[in-house]
């Protein structure tokens, strides 16, 4: 996909957030909610669901994961069109890490379409999983969210 002239990308920024955050799998593995991911925390890979076996290199792994950050930040740009990089690359992560649906439901994408100001809280509740039918706070989840939320502010 190339990039609308003045248009926002993902910066390196976003991609180091990414890789640092979900770390290189090759070999598919159940994450924490029971679904196989592959790559950088992708459960879509090559546009498939990944599955139990599938395997990648890891070239392929950041290729993969530089489209999904591409495909994020449309879902971003469209929800809210004027962001500053920083803010580009903390939504981009964070609708990476929780889905484009939730993201577009968010208080986050609500706040800012009205004028309001985003604050640190509106990341921070995003950090729990579920698993067996309870929603289960993360710790790791909870950094990757203050990472943004300073990343939002930079």
């Amino acid at each position: 996909m190339t990039p609308l002239p003045n248009r926002l990308t993902p910066s390196d920024a976003c991609l180091a957030l990414v890789t640092r955050q979900e770390g290189c799998v090759l070999t598919a593995m159940k994450d924490v909610d029971g679904v196989y991911v592959l790559g950088y925390g992708n459960k879509v890979f090559d546009g498939k669901p990944v599955v139990a076996g599938q395997t990648t290199t890891h070239d392929d792994a950041l290729r993969n994961c530089r489209r999904h950050l591409e495909a994020c930040a449309d879902v971003v740009l469209a929800a809210v069109p004027h962001v500053t990089q920083g803010q580009l690359d903390a939504l981009t992560d964070l609708a990476y890490n929780i889905g484009a649906a939730n993201f577009l439901s968010s208080t986050i994408v609500r706040t800012m379409r009205s004028g309001g100001t985003v604050t640190e809280d509106m990341f921070t509740r995003w950090n729990k999983v579920t698993v067996n039918g309870a929603h289960v706070v993360l710790p790791a989840l909870t950094a990757r969210r203050l990472d943004e939320y300073k990343l939002f502010t930079s």
